[in-house]
Order: structure tokens, then sequence, then C-alpha cells
């Protein structure tokens, strides 16, 4: 009896000093008791040894049980912290819970309570996280798509942490749902504002293209250039897509008719080149043809005015060469050089005949005076 006494003036020591912050519990509450003998004796209220070290571990048991129950109340903690106090305390008293039944059931089941106490206002916090973080956007001018993205991702993620079958799974499933409308319903009302914007802008920039003198190709490159940078850069309606669409086919009708104005400009260019490079050669031929009969005018009164002098000829042909070296025709040249070797070869002949001729005509002359003279000596006729 004095062993139990002893113990509920421990107990309230303990809870004393939990009260005023001095209990650490760094050591065991209550003084184990001293190794009994190995043979069991019989004490006077009759109970074995065995009997007493198992009331003895029930009554530390107890006493943790009440400490820890007591700074859950006195500090307010919350789920997790118990349910850390509480696995502390099933560790230390791991035998005397092998050997209570009913002390180890009701030690798991408030576990599972804490448990579930702790997933709720795990639950619960994050909701109040999702909510202030929501208004924090707000209030920093964030959009409508950017709040219901974030939302959306949030909820996601707190749904995940949850089984299938959990409240806490159900709950949060719901607003996943919820979040994906509202992420629809914003990507469609800013993809609006979009195309609304960009509408506007494309109209002016189509008045200042227009009054600046750009033409109607250029300006419908600029819309379809505008158009493609709205869709690639965000989500665009209906409208922004039938819009681009409809520029698409317009600049194509367009692209086709700048082509064939192209073609029938090149083919017309092409006609007035061969005209005008027609005109240039017929010219030219007309020049050349005036020079030539000129040159071959002139040719033509150097023979006429020959006199028997080779020199004559030569210059004329020299002159015509001259006169004609950027244009003369080569084979005519070639001809006239031929004549003149040809020419000068009948010339030599011609001399070489000459003197022959004179030759034997003085020959004559002589023979003749010699036969005279023979006829005369013959005479006596001398003189």
């Amino acid at each position: 009896q004095q062993k139990y006494s002893d113990a509920a003036r421990d107990l309230e020591k303990l809870a004393a000093e939990v009260e005023t912050g001095t209990q650490t519990f760094t050591k065991d509450i209550i003084t184990p008791d001293a190794p009994k003998a190995a043979k069991e004796k019989k004490e006077k209220t009759g109970k074995t040894a065995a009997e007493l070290a198992t009331e003895a571990r029930k009554a530390a048991y107890d006493a943790d049980m009440k400490t820890v129950q007591f700074q859950a109340d006195f500090y307010d903690m919350t789920a997790d912290a118990q349910i850390k106090k509480y696995e502390e305390l099933r560790k230390k008293h791991a035998t005397f819970l092998k050997e209570s039944v009913e002390d180890a059931r009701t030690l798991a089941l408030q576990l599972k309570r804490l448990g579930e106490d702790s997933a709720q206002s795990r639950y619960d916090f994050s909701v109040t996280w999702i909510d202030a973080e929501s208004k924090r956007m707000e209030d920093s001018g964030k959009s409508e798509l950017k709040i219901a993205e974030m939302k959306l991702a949030s909820w996601t993620r707190l749904r995940n942490r949850y089984a299938k079958d959990s409240a806490e799974y159900i709950a949060a499933d719901d607003q996943v749902r919820q979040s994906r409308k509202n992420v629809a319903t914003a990507t469609e009302a800013e993809a609006r504002a979009q195309y609304n914007a960009s509408s506007k802008w494309i109209s002016a920039e189509e008045r200042r293209m227009s009054d600046a003198g750009k033409s109607e190709t250029e300006i419908a490159q600029m819309k379809i250039d505008a158009w493609t940078r709205v869709r690639n850069s965000s989500a665009v309606g209906p409208e922004g897509i039938a819009e681009r669409d409809a520029l698409l086919k317009e600049i194509a009708r367009m692209q086709l008719e700048h082509d064939r104005e192209l073609t029938d400009r090149t083919l017309a260019d092409q006609q007035d080149a061969l005209k005008d490079e027609k005109d240039a050669k017929t010219k030219a031929y007309e020049a050349e043809k005036t020079a030539a009969e000129a040159q071959y005018d002139a040719l033509t009164a150097a023979f006429d005015a020959y006199s028997g002098d080779i020199k004559s000829i030569e210059d004329g042909i020299a002159a015509y060469r001259v006169s004609a070296s950027g244009s003369a025709n080569n084979t005519i040249l070639t001809e006239l050089d031929g004549f003149l070797t040809e020419y000068r070869a009948k010339m030599a002949s011609i001399t070489q005949i000459n003197a022959e001729s004179k030759k034997a005509a003085d020959l004559a002359r002589y023979n003749s005076n010699k036969d005279a003279y023979d006829v005369a000596k013959k005479s006596g006729n001398t003189t």
C-alpha cells in the first residue's frame, strides 16, 4: 500500500513539474523496481515478484499516459504532436502493452482517432491556404485564368494525398471538377478578350498602312502575321481561328493574282527587250553597212586610180584595215590580202617577161646590126 501511495505522490509531483515546464521527459517517470532474486518469494500480500513487476509496469504506463493527456490539454497540442507523444509512449512501454491487450487496444484507438483528426486538420489547413492564396493573387492583379489554374493545381495535389474512398478525397475531387470548369470558363473569357484586343489593334494597323499607301497584299500579309502571333502566344477562340482562315484564303487569292500580274509584266518586259535588241542590232547593221560601203568605195577608188604603182593599192588596203579595225569583216580582209599577194606575183612575172623581152629585142637589134655590118664590110662600105 505504501508503494502505491508513493507512486501517487510521484504523479502529483510530475504534474506540478509539467505545469511549471521543468519536466523534460528525458528519463523514466517512475524509478523501476530493483532487480529481484531469481527465486520468487511471496510477499506479505501474497503476490509473486512477477505479479508485482507487472503491476509496477502498469502503474508506470498509466502515469505516462496521464502525463501525455495532461500535456495535450494544457498545451493544446495538435493531432500530429499528440500522435508523436503517444508513439513515444507505445515504444517506451512495449513490454507492458504486450501484457495488457486492453491497454494496447485503447492506445491503438486513440492513435486512430488522432490520425483522423490529423488528416482533417491538414485538409482544413490546405483549404484555408487555397482561399488565402486566391485572395492574395486577386489583390496582386492576377487574371481570373491564373487564379483558376492555381486552384485546380492545389485541389489536385490535396486530393491525391488521401485514399480514394476517404471523405477528404471525395470533397477535394468535387473541388477539382469545379476548378476545371472555372479554368475552361476563364480560358474562353481571356481568349475572347485577347481576340477583341488583337482585332482592334489589327484594324488600327490596317488603317495606318492604308493611309501610308501600302498595297492590299502587304496589308493582308500584316494581318496573317498578326493573327499567327496571337494564335501561337495564347488561346484563341473560334472567332480568331475563323478570321485567320479567312485571311489565309484571301492572301492566297491575292498572291495568285499578283503572280499572274508578274507573269504578264515579265512577258511584256521580255517582248520590249527583244524589240529593243532587234532595233539596236538593226541600227548597228545599217551603220556597219554604210561604213563598209564607204570603205569599199574608197578601196575601189584606189584601184581606179592605179597607175602601175602597187604602192597606191597597198595604201588603200591599209587605210581600209585601219578604218574598219573595230567592225571589218575578217573574210573580206583575208581575201584582199590574198588578192594583193596574187597581184604582186603577177606583177613580178610581168616585170620578168618585160625584162626578158627587152633583152631579146636588144639581142635581135645587135644581131641585125652585126649582120648589116658584115654585109657592108664585104662590100667594102665600112663608112
